[in-house]
């Protein structure tokens, strides 16, 4: 499996531990199924973090990016290179049902725009969980976002303006990022969304987004 987008190095360190939400782990714990190389940053984010705690117990921060490649960097452990994948690939699909506990055939999927159908997982202001299907051409409305986000993708691929995003990538957004994906045309794309507030649209298909409630 060809990776090729990965998540910031902070969410492997919350992920390390055991901070994330419910549905910003499963993006992060999907994307670790598959990417050898994320697994390698998260064993090293394990035992940095382990020690830093041993070094000072009177201490409970939030460990920072920084401080993980820092103290990487100090010791030589800190490494680029991917380990060899394994050979039996997780089905993402089946491995996003069972974390989030639904069942693929009982969704409630609901239409936007053409192309596009999603279905709502959990839908609070503090974290909503939804599951997007685009046939192969469809565009989502261009958006910004109430806070972080993190797309990744279970089946097919989609493109934004200067980047691709094929199964098993992660791809990262918050209110600074306004951009728009674009399914690619040879197949439809499944994917797992799941952000903080709310889709802020912005282009001229924000208004029907809006009626529909999508």
């Amino acid at each position: 499996m060809n990776i090729g987008q990965h998540p910031d190095l902070a969410w492997l360190v919350d992920y390390s531990a055991g901070t994330l939400t419910r549905g910003f782990g499963a993006v992060i714990g999907g994307h670790l199924e598959l990417c050898a190389e994320c697994r390698a940053q998260l064993r090293l984010a394990d035992r940095l973090g382990s020690r830093l705690v041993d070094d000072a117990p009177a201490l409970t921060p939030r460990l920072q990016p920084a401080t993980i490649r820092a103290a990487a960097a100090a010791s030589g452990a800190y490494t680029s290179r991917p380990l060899a994948a394994p050979e039996n690939q997780t089905n993402l699909r089946d491995y996003v049902a069972a974390k989030l506990g639904f069942d693929w055939q009982a969704l409630d999927w609901r239409s936007g725009t053409a192309g596009l159908r999603i279905a709502r997982l959990q839908d609070r202001d503090d974290e909503r969980i939804w599951l997007l299907h685009g046939d192969a051409g469809a565009a989502m409305p261009k958006h910004t976002h109430g806070g972080a986000e993190l797309t990744l993708i279970l089946h097919g691929a989609y493109r934004t303006k200067d980047q691709r995003y094929g199964v098993g990538d992660v791809d990262e957004n918050d209110e600074a990022i306004t951009h728009q994906p674009v399914v690619t045309a040879d197949s439809d794309c499944v994917s797992l969304l799941v952000f903080e507030g709310r889709l802020k649209y912005t282009g001229t298909l924000g208004l029907a987004q809006r009626v529909l409630k999508f």
